[in-house]
């Protein structure tokens, strides 16, 4: 569950893709606090799984391996 200010039904309101979201998560394990997401990449929709939400370089690879591709070069 997010809080209204930080939900995620409000991308609706963008022309444009924003370069940072923010989302402020209720739950035991997110501690109630604000999660900033950073725009890293822009994918045709046919070049990515809408599934597994990976391109073809990136399948078997697990979220964390994607998200240090782009944050560590690795």
């Amino acid at each position: 569950m997010t809080i209204s200010r930080f939900d995620p039904l409000n991308l609706g309101q963008y022309e444009e893709a924003p370069e940072l979201l923010h989302f402020q998560w209720i739950g035991k394990k997110c501690k109630n606090k604000v999660y900033r997401y950073a725009l890293v990449d822009i994918i045709e929709p046919n070049d990515i799984d809408a599934e597994l939400k990976q391109t073809k370089t990136e399948k078997n690879l697990s979220q964390k391996e994607i998200k240090d591709k782009y944050i560590n070069g690795r």
